[in-house]
């Protein structure tokens, strides 16, 4: 089992003195990701904003150096990203409150990474958001089944067609060797008849010459 990365390799965590509701979602891995640097976000709550000890980019991609305020509203929470590794925070902190977001160095009772994995099966994210993993390898299973059976009947279809196309051809060009066989012999046939016809009227004409000599 210590061979499987059921743990994320990013871990969350609230400041036990935290005195407001808010709270930090585990953190996930984005592109870029690297082995990030301990990230501190601290809530200022005179300027409305959290501060990070290191630099930041929102989801509209502004880049927040670090020290600098990051406006923060309850009503929509807040999702960072530093270093390929993305958290977000909601609900309503206090001033003071402190969240964190560290490299998993033990990785102990932390199973998000193997929850994550096992999400894909439900999560809509084929055809662009609209189908899950397992609906659209059916869909893909259906269409590939469906032409398939299209090809095959088109296929049955031509084979026919080729067929009574050959017949129509051969009964027109084709050869009947023992029809051809027949009338061979026929031919020989008449010509031998009239082979005698010839050779009777050549001794008729003979005969005639020598009755008149």
């Amino acid at each position: 089992p210590a061979a499987i990365a059921a743990a994320s390799p990013v871990v969350t965590s609230e400041a036990s003195g935290n005195t407001g509701t808010a709270s930090i979602s585990s953190g996930t891995v984005v592109a870029g990701y690297s082995v990030p640097t301990d990230i501190k976000l601290t809530y200022d709550a005179t300027a409305g904003a959290f501060t990070s000890n290191v630099d930041v980019t929102l989801p509209d991609s502004t880049v927040i150096a670090a020290g600098s305020p990051i406006p923060y509203d309850a009503s929509k929470g807040l999702t960072i990203t530093s270093n390929g590794v993305s958290a977000t925070i909601t609900g309503a902190p206090l001033n003071g409150d402190a969240f964190d977001i560290n490299a998993n160095k033990g990785g102990t009772s932390d199973g998000s990474n193997a929850l994550a994995m096992a999400n894909l099966v439900s999560k809509k994210s084929m055809n662009g958001g609209t189908d899950t993993l397992t609906s659209s390898y059916a869909n893909y299973v259906n269409q590939i089944g469906n032409q398939t059976n299209q090809m095959k009947a088109a296929s049955t279809s031509q084979t026919a067609l080729l067929n009574q196309v050959t017949s129509a051809q051969q009964a027109v060009s084709g050869v009947n060797l023992n029809e051809e066989a027949a009338n061979l012999m026929q031919y020989q046939q008449l010509y031998q008849a009239n082979s005698k016809v010839i050779q009777a009227a050549s001794t008729l004409f003979q005969t005639l010459l020598g009755i008149f000599n």
